[in-house]
């Protein structure tokens, strides 16, 4: 109950943002399998408190779907949380996949605990990954 809660408050938060058109666009979302989307909205704020027009389109979102609402969207980030450490392999294939969807001007920033484990890997693929909240904040000055 207090996890719906929260989500709930964090999500009308997220709604109170009023977006411009000059805003850089962000997609947000967790991938396939991954159901917690707490750090996932919080990020999305964080992307709105930056100036940044923040899409959030939920949990367990296959990779297609991610690079279809990027597309749609024409946005210039996509923000993936990712939480499970048991589900590591899998987050990696889903994230190399949204990673040959989208152009290489389209930036990939994956955040959560689950990432720890294959940093190196996402350097190889051209995937930001900051350690926290703060370093994500960071993240997003550089790319506007």
């Amino acid at each position: 109950m207090a996890s719906s809660i929260l989500l709930s408050f964090l999500r009308d938060m997220l709604s109170a943002y009023q977006p411009t058109a000059a805003m850089p666009k962000m997609v947000v979302a967790t991938p396939a399998n991954h159901w917690h989307e707490l750090g996932a909205l919080i990020a999305a704020i964080i992307a709105a408190e930056s100036g940044w027009h923040a899409y959030y389109f939920g949990p367990n979102l296959p990779a297609e779907e991610i690079a279809a609402a990027a597309g749609y969207k024409a946005a210039a980030a996509v923000a993936l949380s990712v939480v499970y450490h048991d589900a590591d392999r899998q987050a990696l294939r889903e994230i190399k996949r949204l990673r040959h969807y989208l152009t290489d001007d389209v930036a990939i920033i994956i955040g959560g605990n689950g990432v720890r484990s294959y940093q190196s890997e996402l350097k190889q693929i051209n995937v930001l990954h900051p350690l926290n909240f703060s370093e994500f904040r960071d993240t997003l000055d550089r790319l506007t």
